[in-house]
């Protein structure tokens, strides 16, 4: 299994849940991995099935950065799938 990984300081200000100004590239080439391994692997019977997990800061309460981490892996699916990643395979 290859896995790619971003850093949430990258992608995310801290406490926010909006994608920042530095995240664009890097999740435009998490796409790209994304989309190179599907292809690797189609004609093999295989399909990629993304799963994100979220990241979220080490201060606030754990309530609330569950809800933190939640909303950052829905801001990161949406982007991919705005990067033309289908719904159906992000987890």
């Amino acid at each position: 299994m290859e896995r790619e990984a971003l850093a949430s300081s990258r992608i995310f200000p801290a406490g926010s849940a909006a994608l920042g100004p530095g995240s664009g590239d890097g999740l435009r080439a998490l796409a790209d991995a994304f989309r190179g391994l599907a292809a690797r692997v189609a004609g093999m019977g295989y399909r990629v099935n993304p799963e994100l997990t979220g990241r979220a800061d080490t201060t606030g309460t754990e309530s609330a950065n569950q809800t933190l981490s939640r909303m950052r892996v829905d801001a990161v699916r949406a982007r991919l799938v705005s990067l033309g990643l289908p719904t159906d395979g992000l987890n």
